[in-house]
């Protein structure tokens, strides 16, 4: 069983949208889509485009490798990202763990 968690970094940027990172592809892209869709956020992404912007709320979601969302999150890239644990340890970056799924 895969431990996956979402992340956090408190950012001082001021962004219109919030960026959320979810994996790009894989069994994690595929909960993620449906954890998408139980929280209500509607998107549409088209073929190829890795960036989706929401109809209802102001959020963007960037759709990264999942290796890399820790470190984005890390930079300050993006504000939340979901992966899984393992890759926020080997990635060693300072995120904040803000809840397991």
């Amino acid at each position: 069983m895969v431990d996956n968690t979402m992340f956090s970094f408190n950012s001082e940027k001021e962004r219109p949208n919030a960026i959320l990172a979810v994996p790009k592809k894989g069994r994690l892209y595929e909960k993620c889509v449906g954890l998408l869709a139980g929280a209500g956020l509607q998107y549409e992404r088209p073929h190829r485009l890795d960036v989706a912007h929401c109809t209802n709320l102001p959020v963007t979601i960037v759709f990264l490798p999942a290796a890399d969302i820790a470190t984005y999150v890390g930079e300050g890239n993006v504000d939340v990202g979901i992966t899984g644990n393992d890759v926020v340890k080997e990635s060693d970056v300072d995120v904040e763990k803000i809840l397991d799924l």
